[in-house]
């Protein structure tokens, strides 16, 4: 699977990092920036919850979108990852439409939520200028 997400994304732009286990995602999302990351469950020994938290938090978490890929769909385990953070999930078998569209829409919603909290903190600069 892991080798298809990277074949699957890099034709489209997307530079792929392939990490094997939850302490290297945490290693990776602390060294740089990821605008997506996609994190498989059978990766975090069941504790996808707390992964995508840690990403979150991060020095630069709150611009990761995290999507989950889940073997099989758990409404409870699914809704709590998505509590935890994660931007949405796919479910196993994945495909490249599928994957793409998602990373895709993980982005652009990373993107715009940056637009606005860079217009935000330039409001804030502006009205505290005025008399």
């Amino acid at each position: 699977m892991r080798g298809n997400v990277a074949r699957w994304l890099t034709p489209s732009g997307y530079a792929v990092d392939d990490v094997a286990a939850a302490h290297g995602v945490r290693e990776a999302v602390r060294r740089k920036h990821y605008d997506v990351a996609l994190v498989a469950t059978q990766l975090c020994g069941g504790d996808v919850a707390t992964l995508v938290t840690d990403i979150k938090r991060g020095r630069e978490g709150h611009r990761t979108e995290v999507l989950v890929i889940e073997r099989a769909l758990e409404y409870d385990a699914a809704l709590s990852r998505l509590r935890a953070g994660a931007h949405d999930f796919l479910v196993e078998p994945l495909n490249a439409a599928e994957v793409l569209a998602r990373v895709r829409a993980a982005a652009r919603v990373g993107s715009l939520q940056a637009e606005l909290l860079a217009r935000r903190a330039g409001w804030r600069r502006s009205s505290s200028r005025t008399p």
